[in-house]
């Protein structure tokens, strides 16, 4: 591998130590070296100063808000551990919430993985889960979508009053192959840092730290409107005011 990154990288020595430092990183986050080199390729080409057109930087393409998320404002994303560190923190974040939290507490058990920073500590609740419909669908059947938001909410009390025990038994059968250690871990590590919310009416406050977390990691190209893309009427009918 050193050999295939003279090109990018002439000096021996630091490209020595640029390699060893992304296995440690990878390693660390509990991911695969191979996997941080293709992505380091694809957003920087394995160029240290390197500054996209939305402002992230470094080998990793890290976006300067995840500085105030998540670390200190003397932090240098330019810097190689830095911007490995941050780089590698947020592709296990994604990871974990593409493939569920209970891989957390399996890599800390095995001793695969270390926790660096939890992301529900760092930026308090978001709604990553919404109900979605069409304005049209809104106003056909509201009466219909009030019931099910209502008993939706009756969810959500409950599982507001109830432990981390109660609440990993229910979810069981969803999480058949998962041990129960972990299931457990998991969601008291969610009650811990609230990040379920205890009714369903969706917040400014956490609308906009989702979309800075999306427009940070080029998911949406755009910021919008929080009243061109909520509706909190049904919500609030449901709940009763």
């Amino acid at each position: 591998m050193s050999a295939r990154l003279a090109n990018k990288i002439p000096d021996s020595r630091t490209r020595i130590d640029f390699l060893k430092t992304v296995h440690y990183e990878a390693t660390r986050a509990g991911l695969d070296p191979q996997i941080v080199l293709g992505l380091i390729q694809v957003e920087s080409n394995f160029r240290k100063y390197a500054v996209s057109t939305a402002g992230a930087r470094g080998f990793m393409q890290v976006m300067p808000s995840w500085v105030k998320l998540i670390g200190s404002p003397d932090h240098n994303l330019f810097h190689l551990r830095t911007s490995l560190r941050y780089g590698c923190t947020i592709l296990r974040h994604y990871l974990t919430i593409e493939h569920g939290p209970p891989i957390v507490d399996q890599l800390l058990a095995d001793g695969t993985g270390h926790l660096v920073a939890a992301m529900g500590d760092a930026t308090g609740p978001v709604p990553f889960s919404a109900l979605m419909a069409s304005p049209a669908t809104l106003t056909r059947d509201s009466e219909r979508l009030v019931r099910f938001v209502r008993g939706f909410s009756r969810a959500q009390r409950w599982m507001a009053a109830s432990d981390a025990r109660e609440i990993a038994a229910v979810i069981a059968p969803a999480f058949a192959d998962i041990d129960p250690g972990f299931r457990v871990a998991a969601v008291e590590r969610y009650l811990r840092q609230s990040a379920w919310a205890r009714d369903p009416v969706l917040t400014r406050p956490g609308f906009d730290t989702l979309q800075t977390i999306l427009l940070d990691g080029g998911f949406i190209k755009r910021p919008h409107r929080f009243e061109d893309l909520v509706d909190v009427e049904i919500a609030q009918q449901a709940l009763g005011y």
